[in-house]
Formats: C-alpha cells, structure tokens, sequence
C-alpha cells in the first residue's frame, strides 16, 4: 500500500506536477527551504524537550552552522521550557500512524492508499501539534488560528492516535511565533547622523549586530513579550468533521490515481510564486534539468515528509 499523508496531499493540491516531480519520481531540491529548516530544528528541539532529553538540546544547537539562528533557536527554546514548564501530562512523542484510507460513503477501503502520518506529541487525554510561524498568535481570532476550523491536518490526526489506542479529547495545538526583530546593520557612512558629542542616534550603528548581542536583545524581547512568542489553542472535531476529512482524502487519492492512469500532471502557474518561487520552476520554465546535482537529489524514501517537519 502506498502511504498518503497531509504533505502529500497538499502538494497535489497546490500542483500536480510538483507531486510528480516530488512523489512520483522522487526528485527533492539540494537547497532545503529555510522556513522548512528553521522549524525542523525548533521541531527537533520540542521532541527532546518533551522526552525528558533537554539535556541533548545543547549538543543538537551546537550543529546548527548560522550563528544566528543558533541563537535564534536556542532563545525560543529556552523561553518555551519557561512558558510550559508541565511535563506531567506527556506520554508519548513523534507517534507514526498508518490506517486504511477508507470510503465515507461505502466504507471500502482504498486498495491503492493508506492514510498516514506523525503525531508530535501524545498527551493523557489531546494530542498535540507543534509549529512555527511568523504570522500573528496572540489574537484569538487571527487568521492563523481561524483556519485551523477546517485544517484536515489535525482532523487525520484523531483517526491516527485512535489507531494508535489512544482516545484524545482534542488537539491542543502549540504555536511558537518566530521573531519580527532582526539583527542590526550597521548604518551608511552616508546617512550617518551624530549629536553633539560625537556619538551616534541611538537608532543608528557603527558596526553589525553579532549573534551575542542579537541574543541579548531577543531574549528580552520575548521575556517583555512571551505572549506574542508562545500560545496554545484547543481544538475539537465532530463526526461531521472526521467524514469531511475522508472525503477530501478518498477525493484526492482519486485525482492522483487519474492523473498517474491518463499520465497527466497539469502545472498550476498561480502557485510558482506563491510564498516564493517554487524550487521546481527552473525545470517547468526548461531553464534546468532534474538531473543536475547541484539542485535537485534522489529522495531516500518516497514519504520524507514523516521524517520532516512539514
């Protein structure tokens, strides 16, 4: 059976010819999207906060090469353990699941697809979901948080810790807002204003912020502001909600087998450069070939995604 996870369907849904590159013919860039990364690390992070390792966060920071998104990461962290101290309700973290894919109108299950995906953490009676974003947490009805009504991502996710023999409640979903600040550049000789004795506004510098004194500046920041860094929101779904679900998914795997029977994989160019450019667009304008070593590699497994934070 083949595995059919969230990614998976979002990436058909976006463009199908990005799913045959990326699915289908297992081709990944060698550049790995920074936002993807960054919050792989923070995610890595999380997973050893929350299994009792924090002592491992050190060495796990330590790997990271930008010195400033060590230090970037390194400050989240350390204001999240303070933000959520309670570990007591955690039983279980990066639970892998794999159900039938199943009709909500017959009930037959798929004979191509089943269902799959990671659940960050298990709690006693939630499941729990992390990510990072650089939208707007701390009002309750940002967009960030209204969406999550129809999000199926955490929706599949009640079906997998059921499989799993868990009987969540709700999904309590963990946000961590990523920085607004920068670091500080130095200011243009030629823009340069000084007072009277000879030093600068306090708005402008002489010399570039280092990852120390950006350290600094950030810890404060999130100390003086830790709602705008960290929230928690609780999510429910009804039966209502469980069916829908299924049916975005049976509809979806449906699509895929179409496309991969008529070998057809439409482009959707209103998506090339949505969020920024999409890193397979070199290849649909003929401006690169997948073959190219030095932008695109041999997936190690068809469904990465499980192993990544998407």
């Amino acid at each position: 059976m083949e595995l059919l996870t969230n990614s998976a369907k979002n990436i058909y849904q976006e463009c199908p010819r990005k799913f045959q590159i990326m699915m289908e013919q297992g081709y990944r860039p060698v550049q790995v999207n920074e936002n993807l990364s960054f919050g792989s690390l923070i995610h890595k992070l999380l997973e050893l906060y929350l299994s009792g390792e924090k002592e491992k966060i050190p060495q796990t920071l330590s790997q990271e090469k930008d010195d400033f998104r060590r230090v970037t990461a390194s400050a989240l962290i350390d204001g999240y353990m303070l933000r959520w101290p309670d570990l007591s309700e955690v039983i279980g973290v990066e639970k892998e699941f794999k159900i039938p894919l199943v009709n909500p109108k017959t009930t037959a299950a798929s004979r191509t697809f089943d269902l799959a995906g990671k659940i960050d953490c298990v709690l006693k009676t939630a499941i729990m979901e992390h990510k990072t974003t650089k939208d707007d947490i701390s009002d309750p009805q940002a967009d960030y948080w209204l969406k999550l009504t129809i999000d199926p991502q955490i929706t599949g996710y009640f079906l997998g810790a059921e499989s799993l023999g868990y009987k969540p409640e709700k999904i309590v979903y963990d946000v961590i807002g990523k920085p607004s600040i920068r670091p500080g550049k130095a200011t243009p000789v030629e823009v340069r204003k000084y007072k009277k004795d000879g030093t600068l506004y306090a708005s402008q510098r002489e010399t570039d912020e280092t990852p120390d004194e950006f350290a600094l500046r950030l810890r404060a920041d999130i100390a003086e502001r830790p709602d705008r860094y960290y929230q928690r929101r609780d999510i429910v779904r009804t039966e209502t909600d469980i069916i829908e679900y299924l049916q975005d998914m049976w509809s979806v795997g449906k699509l895929i087998m179409e496309s991969r029977n008529e070998d057809f994989w439409p482009r959707r160019p209103s998506q090339c450069f949505n969020m920024g450019k999409c890193q397979y667009y070199p290849v649909c304008s003929k401006m690169a070939m997948l073959d190219d070593p030095s932008l695109y590699r041999k997936a190690e497994t068809k469904n990465e995604e499980l192993s990544l934070c998407f």
